[in-house]
C-alpha cells in the first residue's frame, strides 16, 4: 500500500488485532483517519485496529515501545502517569472491544543516543512467535514482576534476553528482530540450511 508506516509501530496478534500510534496519522496527513484504519485492516488481514497517542519525546512514534501481546486477547501496556494514562487506555478499549488489558511498570532512563531515548527498562519490546515470548531484560526489578505478570497472561514459553547493552541506542529485543511466515519463512529456513552445508557461502558473503 502507499500508507507511510514503520514496523515498530505496528503491534498485531498475528490474528485480528493491531495497535498503532497517532504518528501513522501525522505521517500520512492526505489520508482520514477512517481510510487509514481501513488500509490497515486490509494490508494486515485483522478486524480491530486501535491508535494510541505516541509517548512525548520519542522520536520514532513506534507502539513497540509502549504494548505487546501476551495472548491474542491479552495485551500488556505500560503504566503511565495520567492524564496521558487515560488517554492510552481510552484509545485502547474503543479499537479493542473484547481485549484484557493489563498494564505494567516500566523502568525508564533519561539517557539519549543521537536523538534517540533510551529503551531501557522497556520489557514490552519483546519478540511474540507462536510459541515463544523472548523479553528484554536488563538486570532491574521491574524485570521480575513484569516476567510474573506475563507468566500469569500466557501459555508461551518466556524466554529473557540480557539487552541491556544494546538497549542505550533507542531498541531492544523486538527493534532487533525480524519475524517472518509462510514462503517467506521457508525461503529463509532453506537459504540458512544451503548456508550451513557450504560454508564458504557464508564466507563469501561476509
Amino acid at each position: 500500500s502507499d500508507l507511510v508506516i514503520d514496523g515498530g509501530n505496528v503491534v498485531d496478534n498475528n490474528m485480528d488485532r493491531a495497535v498503532v500510534t497517532s504518528r501513522v496519522l501525522a505521517d500520512n496527513l492526505r489520508m482520514t483517519r477512517d481510510e487509514i484504519i481501513a488500509v490497515l485492516k486490509d494490508a494486515l488481514g485483522v478486524t480491530q485496529v486501535a491508535i494510541i497517542p505516541e509517548e512525548a519525546g520519542d522520536r520514532t512514534g513506534h507502539a513497540d515501545g509502549m504494548v505487546m501481546w501476551a495472548s491474542t486477547d491479552t495485551l500488556l501496556v505500560n503504566r503511565y502517569d495520567e492524564p496521558f494514562r487515560g488517554r492510552v487506555i481510552a484509545a485502547l478499549r474503543e479499537g479493542l472491544p473484547g481485549v484484557k488489558i493489563v498494564e505494567v511498570a516500566p523502568g525508564y532512563s533519561d539517557e539519549t543516543w543521537k536523538g534517540f531515548a533510551s529503551a531501557y527498562g522497556l520489557n514490552v519490546n519483546s519478540t511474540v512467535t507462536n510459541n515463544c515470548i523472548y523479553v528484554p531484560v536488563y538486570g532491574t526489578a521491574t524485570d521480575t514482576a513484569f516476567l510474573e505478570t506475563l507468566k500469569q497472561n500466557t501459555d508461551k514459553e518466556i524466554i529473557g534476553v540480557n539487552a541491556k547493552d544494546v538497549c542505550r541506542m533507542g531498541g531492544s529485543v523486538r527493534c532487533l528482530s525480524w519475524q517472518l511466515t509462510a514462503d517467506n519463512a521457508r525461503k529463509l529456513i532453506a537459504a540458512r540450511s544451503r548456508a550451513e552445508s557450504n560454508p564458504e557461502m557464508i564466507s563469501a558473503k561476509r
